[in-house]
């Protein structure tokens, strides 16, 4: 995928008697890489696998050969925090020690997030159950791991001393700004409470983890298996299934920003929906410094440059011209369930659906930062979804409309039947259901995290009807979309209107 010579934006922005004025001087023209990406996903290919018959291991990381890999990764990858750990707690009154604090947070975080994300990936899509259990012990024992961490007293308190001296003024706004964030998962975690509420925590923290998983692995949905002709540029052992494409992320300045895994097409036993899954985050990596993470005691330690060297999965170290220092580029993947076999192609809502997914996948590969927990989709819950949605409306603009047509010149603006477009959700008929609908979800919500939910017969089905008796006239169904570590994503469709006017609507159905 490249990047286009720049364009006014003017899809939602303008009526549609403006966007057919738009006239053919403005479209974008067609070129040799359009051609090669829709065949790359359209056309039947025999795999095309580069490098010799080794696999290189998944998503190119040689530690995971094998399902049996993730057992030493696992323990590796605590094995080396925990060294990060200790680093970070015996900071004391070092000066250079406490400046290096959030750095060295940063890159704890990166290093266990770098096996959990991916076993979350690989638990929800690969299709072999040796690989997804695996996966899931991998991501349960990392998960609970984290959670001990973000408890940790010592940890937390080394944070705060340093935030609470004068050197902290002296950091930059982004370093400063990371920082925050990671006192704010230390005081959501209850760091400060007693340790027995601090063990409840992590206890309960484990169960919700299990819980979720168990549901999404039973969700999917009611297909018939499909079998599809792929071609793969990709290393042999690279990717979990022949579906997987991968596509280099393209600034013609620059080179590789990152990469995309793209999983697109429904399989029996992949988790349903379309999901977004930030692999692998960029952040400045030149300024490490992990060779100190270790002490001159360490000489006999368990975890030996060898054994680091097999099972602990590296940052990558990307020099890019013109630009300070080395980063590590970013890797994401895309999960959906579209049916490959449809004779009309893909539905206009599953293009939408691909395209707020694209969004998410963007807004990671664009994300140059020096640290990682302020790149890409990790920011603020409010805004991570605005380039998705922004994403979507690009879709409706004709300059993006026209880049459909590959076999043939794009016709007049004047003469595209616009009118056969759904609308921009902003835009959208039914925007006043849609508003009804979150405001509902959000009264659950306050019930749910109310003190209601403390008591002993607390049932969510049970306070779901009485929100809707409470404060909506009408049958609700909530469909379950997504469960993601941080959140719950809920869609409702109405069946009926007003109680009142349910008899006659089904006697108009009648007719």
């Amino acid at each position: 995928m490249l990047l286009r010579r720049p364009f006014r934006f003017r899809g939602c922005l303008v009526t549609k008697s403006q966007q057919r004025r738009a006239h053919t001087a403005s479209i974008i023209p067609v070129t040799t890489h359009d051609h090669t990406l829709r065949d790359f996903f359209d056309q039947p290919h025999k795999p095309l696998l580069r490098g010799t018959n080794v696999p290189i291991g998944l998503l190119g990381y040689p530690q995971i050969a094998s399902p049996e890999s993730f057992v030493p990764v696992t323990a590796a990858t605590m094995a080396r925090a925990n060294y990060i750990v200790r680093r970070i707690i015996q900071a004391g009154n070092n000066e250079g020690e406490r400046m290096r604090i959030v750095k060295n947070i940063d890159r704890l975080s990166d290093l266990l997030c770098g096996v959990i994300d991916m076993a979350e990936l690989i638990r929800h899509t690969h299709p072999e159950r040796a690989w997804v259990d695996a996966a899931n012990q991998a991501y349960d024992t990392l998960c609970e791991y984290m959670n001990h961490l973000n408890t940790n007293v010592d940890l937390a308190r080394a944070l705060d001393d340093f935030m609470a001296s004068p050197s902290f003024k002296n950091l930059p706004m982004e370093a400063k700004q990371t920082a925050w964030i990671f006192k704010h998962d230390f005081d959501k975690s209850g760091v400060h409470l007693p340790i027995h509420q601090r063990q409840k925590f992590v206890e309960l923290s484990s169960n919700i983890i299990s819980l979720d998983r168990d549901f999404l692995q039973g969700l999917g949905a009611e297909k018939k298996p499909i079998t599809l002709f792929t071609k793969d540029y990709v290393e042999r052992g690279e990717v979990w299934h022949g579906d997987v494409r991968k596509v280099n992320i393209v600034d013609e300045s620059e080179g590789i920003l990152g990469w995309i895994y793209l999983d697109l097409f429904y399989r029996e036993g992949k988790a349903g929906g379309a999901t977004h899954y930030t692999l692998r985050c960029s952040r400045r990596v030149d300024d490490d410094d992990a060779a100190n993470d270790f002490l001159p005691s360490d000489q006999g330690r368990e975890l030996t440059p060898d054994l680091e060297e097999r099972f602990v999965i590296r940052s990558e170290s990307h020099v890019t011209p013109g630009r300070d220092g080395s980063h590590q580029r970013p890797v994401a993947a895309i999960s959906c369930d579209f049916d490959a076999n449809s004779p009309r192609g893909m539905d206009w809502q599953d293009v939408v659906t691909l395209w707020h997914e694209l969004g998410h996948a963007m807004h990671s590969m664009i994300g140059r930062t020096e640290y990682g927990n302020v790149a890409g989709t990790r920011c603020a819950t409010d805004f991570v979804e605005l380039p998705s949605i922004l994403m979507e409306h690009f879709l409706t603009s004709p300059h993006v409309l026209s880049l459909f047509y590959l076999d043939t010149p794009p016709p007049l603006f004047s003469t595209l039947d616009l009118d056969h477009i759904p609308p921009a959700p902003t835009r959208s008929q039914y925007q006043a259901i849609e508003a009804h609908n979150h405001i509902l979800l959000a009264m659950l919500d306050q019930h749910y995290h109310s003190t209601i939910a403390l008591s002993p017969s607390f049932d969510s089905t049970r306070e779901l009807e009485k929100v809707e008796s409470a404060y909506v006239m009408a049958r609700v169904i909530i469909r379950i979309y997504s469960i993601g570590r941080s959140r719950l994503a809920c869609g409702v469709a109405y069946s009926a209107a007003r109680d009142k006017d349910k008899d006659k609507g089904e006697e108009k159905e009648g007719h």
